[in-house]
């Protein structure tokens, strides 16, 4: 990475058309070619996005869920406490 880091010190590659990576293995040549990789980039960003907020509110129904429970649980308890029918 090094080695690379400055071919792209001045080019933001995520607002190219095209990006087209050779690469060699034992002798044998293939071409990497990624279209959009900005378009990748935001749509992936904005599935993350997504699910991270589906967590959350889920996260957020689970723990009102079980704040409901132990009110009802509590609630039982007071009604058969001996102290309810004074």
């Amino acid at each position: 990475w090094k080695d690379l880091k400055s071919w792209t010190k001045n080019v933001d590659i995520f607002k190219k058309r095209l990006l087209v990576f050779p690469i060699n293995d034992s002798l044998h040549w293939t071409v990497c070619i990624v279209c959009n990789p900005g378009r990748l980039i935001r749509r992936y960003s904005k599935e993350v996005i997504e699910k991270k907020q589906n967590l959350e509110l889920k996260q957020k129904q689970a723990v009102e869920e079980r704040k409901r429970e132990r009110r009802v649980r509590l609630e039982e308890l007071d009604a058969t406490s001996p102290l309810a029918n004074q």
